[in-house]
């Protein structure tokens, strides 16, 4: 019966059983039994010549005995003998068990959100973890799936929803209008020797804006770093058509306030800004002057720009802190003439309306005095504050010689002067 061995192979789990094939050890077995055989009969034959012979023959025998016996040992485990190349063949078994999945948790996406823009969906990278997004309108699904030899802990969140639509600021606590207007009612002299212009407004924007400063709402603050006087002039060239001029000139150092008592915006400017600003408006009026002889002045706006109230709040944990500019614009002069007779009025020369200025309020007044006829009448170049509009028509007049001299107080007679002093 032929015989095959069993050998464990490596050190794997499972192990693998190894056979070696059938070795041929039953085919030498017969040879080696006719061998002894033979041996062991020429034993036999000495022994029967003699006595020399005998002791010769009986070693002959024991080692066919031996012989004998090691080929038996041989019988018995023939899968020793087998050939060094044999190949090995595995065993034959059962399936073999498979291999557990590696258990994972997907990580939870972010959600990465910007002011005034789309936020951003941010995925996690996770071992064993595949993520995809879909989008519905402003809302994006992130779901989870595991790769090949993972599974993903029972229990666990595999989809999430996001909201990307663009996050904006939390709006102002109060109503924020573009422009507030205010008009100059008062003007008063300062300490320093300069002035200081009031203005007041209709707007209910300030009251609401210190109720919120008051309530912890919102911050605010005054701004007049980019303050300019502006004058603007409307007149008819000599044929009639409509000209506009407007003069600008920056404000050094003005101080811009709020006296919440009064309510009443207050602008004031050191004398020797104040009149810098008036020499540059006299300047550029006078260089239109020169391209524009004989125009006839129809109107004048006079105020006060780039004045700002800066207002601040909180807008929200995305957008965080908020500003917001509030135009003060702080009308001096506001006057809608009517024209005169017809014909041109010659147009002074600037320097003529260059005395008398006390504060900004009078520079409007000064200037329209210069943009108009020599005969100018004197309520419009002795003003500080609006106009009534019953005196509107008083800026425009026909030809000088037709126009009366107004009365001056400062030219009175001399006789009464010293009449005057005398008593």
């Amino acid at each position: 019966m032929r015989g095959a061995a069993i050998v464990i192979e490596g050190s794997g789990d499972p192990m693998d059983l190894c056979v070696l094939p059938q070795t041929g050890a039953s085919e030498q077995w017969l040879v080696l039994v006719v061998v002894a055989a033979i041996v062991i009969g020429a034993g036999i034959a000495l022994a029967v010549s003699g006595k020399a012979r005998r002791r010769v023959a009986t070693g002959l025998g024991a080692l066919a005995i031996v012989g004998a016996l090691a080929l038996g040992g041989m019988q018995a485990a023939p899968a020793a003998l087998a050939d060094a190349g044999s190949a090995c063949v595995t065993a034959p078994g059962g399936a073999q068990a498979p291999r557990a999945d590696t258990v994972v948790t997907p990580g939870i996406p972010g959600l990465q959100q910007q002011c005034n823009a789309e936020s951003t969906v941010v995925t996690p990278t996770t071992t064993g973890v595949t993520y995809t997004q879909t989008r519905d309108g402003s809302v994006v699904t992130v779901t989870a799936a595991a790769n090949a030899g993972y599974r993903i802990l029972d229990g666990s969140t595999t989809t999430w929803y996001y909201d990307v639509s663009p996050v904006t600021p939390a709006p102002a606590p109060i109503d924020l209008p573009t422009t507030v207007r205010a008009d100059l009612v008062d003007t008063a002299p300062t300490p320093e020797g300069g002035t200081e212009d009031r203005f007041e407004t209709e707007s209910t924007f300030m009251p609401d804006l210190l109720a919120a400063a008051a309530a912890g709402s919102a911050s605010y603050g005054l701004d007049a770093t980019q303050a300019e006087l502006v004058v603007e002039f409307d007149l008819l060239d000599l044929e009639g058509q409509p000209l506009t001029f407007a003069a600008s000139a920056p404000v050094a150092n003005a101080i811009f306030g709020y006296d919440a008592p009064l309510a009443l915006f207050t602008l004031a400017a050191p004398v020797e800004d104040r009149d810098a600003a008036f020499a540059s408006l006299l300047d550029q009026l006078d260089a239109f002057q020169q391209e524009n002889p004989g125009a006839q002045l129809i109107g004048v706006r006079q105020a006060a720009e780039g004045l700002a109230v800066g207002v601040q709040w909180d807008g929200g944990s995305v957008c965080g802190q908020q500003a917001a500019y509030v135009a003060i614009d702080a009308v001096y002069l506001e006057i809608t003439g009517v024209p005169g007779e017809p014909g041109p009025a010659g147009l002074a020369t600037a320097a003529s309306a260059s005395s008398g200025v006390t504060s900004l309020a009078d520079v409007g007044a000064r200037l329209a005095a210069a943009a108009a006829a020599e005969e100018v009448d004197a309520t419009l170049v002795e003003t500080t504050a609006p106009i009534a509009d019953d005196d509107s028509a008083s800026i425009a007049k026909g030809p000088a010689a037709e126009q009366p001299t107004p009365e001056v107080p400062a030219q009175s007679p001399a006789p009464e002067v010293e009449e005057l002093v005398e008593g």
